[in-house]
């Protein structure tokens, strides 16, 4: 290959003569390594840190409440722990009707105690009765058992209907307050800080996630007292008339607290995730939506 310059503007042009194709050869090498060089340069995101938000404990979430407020909800955790009476209530109920049928059925008189059943005319003892005296006692406990289940699911539906209402009205509250707390805060922020937080859509934030809370703060709060207190009665109640079985039950307790314990987790981090691909998915409709009326 041999090379001639000739006179260009102010400079030179060279040009090549190619002999048994070498030089092409050379040459396509040679742009193919500057291609190469080019297409191997890599862009590097600029890192950026993540806003990390601190978990607040559960009281916390009362710090926007009035006194008022904090005594409704104290009177609404009370009526359900008193709706939770009514679980243990209607078991034991149960239990010594069912002891009934059995004890007239073979004539033997009365094998238990029945003390809640006897409130509602029910549980007489009979001593050497004959069979219409004992199908006549049965009839007169099954009476007691129906007034004993609608007297007990009375009470529960009005104490779990209070309970419930009281809740949510003083959460419903607290949020009304925490939404325009919230709103003046967005409000009064510079035009920085909307352009440093454009991934998070505020509309989302003053709707969905303050939903969430009222949930927490309101029907849930009751429904959770009332599981809770339940369990907690209830075995109050097991021990009292068979502490042997109630220990033996209870060996499963720590396997089922455990698997509760970890349910609860995966559904509070599954959760926070949900809020924030929402959230950023609320963002993204809103500039697309913001777009379209401004062309």
């Amino acid at each position: 290959m041999t090379a001639k310059e000739y006179p260009q503007g102010n400079g030179t042009f060279p040009t090549m003569n190619l002999k048994n194709g070498t030089g092409a050869d050379n040459m396509s090498v040679a742009s193919h390594k500057s291609t190469k060089d080019i297409l191997d340069v890599k862009f590097s995101k600029a890192p950026t840190k993540e806003p990390t938000t601190k978990a607040v404990s559960y009281c916390k979430l009362f710090r926007f409440a009035t006194w008022g407020e904090v005594c409704a909800t104290l009177m609404g955790v009370l009526l359900a722990s008193m709706a939770s009476l009514g679980l243990p209530y209607g078991v034991i109920l149960y239990g010594e009707f069912t002891t009934l049928l059995v004890d007239r059925t073979i004539g033997i008189g009365k094998s238990t105690d029945t003390a809640i059943l006897s409130i509602f005319g029910g549980g007489r003892v009979l001593v050497n009765a004959t069979e219409q005296e004992n199908a006549a006692a049965i009839m007169e406990d099954a009476k007691a058992f129906g007034l004993g289940v609608v007297a007990v699911t009375i009470l529960q539906f009005i104490f779990a209907t209070f309970s419930v209402d009281i809740i949510n009205r003083s959460a419903q509250k607290q949020i009304s307050r925490i939404r325009q707390l919230f709103l003046k805060a967005v409000l009064r922020q510079d035009m920085t800080w909307y352009d440093l937080n454009s991934d998070d859509s505020f509309a989302v934030r003053i709707t969905d996630d303050l939903d969430k809370l009222k949930e927490g703060i309101g029907e849930k709060l009751s429904i959770f007292t009332y599981l809770v207190m339940s369990f907690v009665i209830s075995v109050i109640f097991s021990f009292f008339y068979g502490w042997k079985l109630t220990l033996v039950i209870l060996s499963c307790a720590p396997i089922i607290i455990l698997a509760t314990a970890f349910v609860a987790k995966m559904q509070s981090t599954l959760t926070e995730k949900e809020l924030k691909s929402y959230s950023s998915a609320g963002a993204v409709a809103e500039e697309v939506l913001g777009s379209i009326r401004t062309v």
